[in-house]
C-alpha cells in the first residue's frame, strides 16, 4: 500500500510539474532577461522544490502518527509510544524525494537560451 501511495504522489507531482512547466520557464526567462544567473535559478529552482517536499513529507508524517494513536488507542486497545523521529525522516524524505523528481522534470529549463523560453511561453 505505501508503494502505491509514493507511486501515485509521485504520478501527481510529475503531473504537476509539467503542467506547470511553461510557467516557470517563462518565469525563469524574465528572471534571466533581468540578470539572473543559472546558478541563482538553480538555487531558487532547488529550494522551492526542496521547500514543498519537505512540508509534505511533515505533513504526511504527522497525519500518519495521528491516525497510527488513534488506531492504536480507540481500534487495537494496545499502547503506543510516539516515535518523534518520524516527522523529521518525513521532511527529510519528502525534501529529497521532491527535488530528485522536480530536478529531473525542469532540468531542461535553465538550458534554454531566453529569447526562445519566451517566445514559447506565450
Amino acid at each position: 500500500m505505501f508503494a502505491f501511495t509514493l507511486a501515485a504522489g509521485v504520478l501527481v507531482l510529475l503531473a504537476t510539474l509539467y503542467a506547470t512547466g511553461s510557467h516557470t520557464q517563462r518565469d525563469f526567462a524574465l528572471m534571466r532577461a533581468l540578470g539572473a544567473s543559472r546558478s541563482q535559478l538553480r538555487k531558487v529552482q532547488a529550494l522551492q522544490l526542496a521547500g514543498i517536499g519537505a512540508l509534505s513529507g511533515f505533513l504526511a508524517a504527522s497525519v500518519a502518527l495521528a491516525l497510527a494513536w488513534g488506531l492504536a488507542k480507540w481500534v487495537f486497545n494496545f499502547e503506543w509510544t510516539l516515535s518523534p523521529a518520524l516527522p523529521i525522516v518525513g521532511l527529510l524524505l519528502g525534501a529529497a524525494l521532491t527535488l530528485g523528481i522536480g530536478w529531473w522534470a525542469l532540468r531542461g529549463i535553465l538550458n534554454q537560451p531566453v529569447m526562445q523560453s519566451l517566445r514559447a511561453a506565450e
